[in-house]
């Protein structure tokens, strides 16, 4: 799974410049669902779980581009700390905070599988959220089809 996280680290990134932000994010957050999937189902050989296990953790891919590549692109300089640090604070106090706690209560309650469950949930929420973004690449917005191209704003130094 390290693996498989480190190398998505390096091609859903390259991905997203070459086909843009949306499509790459909302396929890289639905592959997390694949994980949990094959947790709950998958009754197969250990060869064929684990690269179920290791295509569902390339969701890990996508978090360079939520939490630093796209609020880079969209803000302008007087915000870009703060649209940064947004999904970050919100993803630790949720993701490292309060969804442990929710899983351990669901599972309590509903079973061991309930936490997978919530981790499929928090996925295809992702996916769906991640329809909503505005694309930010700058190959995608300088391609279409008006022949006006879109400034993009340069990094500072």
């Amino acid at each position: 799974l390290g693996v498989s996280g480190a190398v998505a680290g390096f091609v859903i990134p390259y991905l997203s410049d070459r086909l843009g932000r949306r499509p790459v994010l909302v396929a890289g957050c639905l592959l997390g669902v694949v994980t949990p999937l094959v947790a709950l189902y998958a009754s197969t050989s250990g060869w064929m779980m684990m690269a179920a296990l290791a295509t569902g953790w390339m969701a890990g891919g996508t978090f360079s581009l939520f939490m630093a590549t796209i609020p880079f692109e969209s803000v302008g300089p007087k915000t870009l700390t703060t649209a940064m640090a947004l999904p970050m604070g919100i993803g630790e106090l949720l993701g490292g905070g309060l969804c442990p706690a929710v899983g351990g209560a669901l599972a309590d309650h509903f079973g061991l599988a309930a936490p997978l469950c919530l981790q499929i949930g928090a996925a295809l929420l992702a996916g769906l959220v991640s329809m909503a973004i505005v694309e930010t690449a700058p190959a995608r917005l300088n391609a279409r089809p008006t022949g006006d191209p879109v400034l993009i704003r340069e990094p500072h130094p």
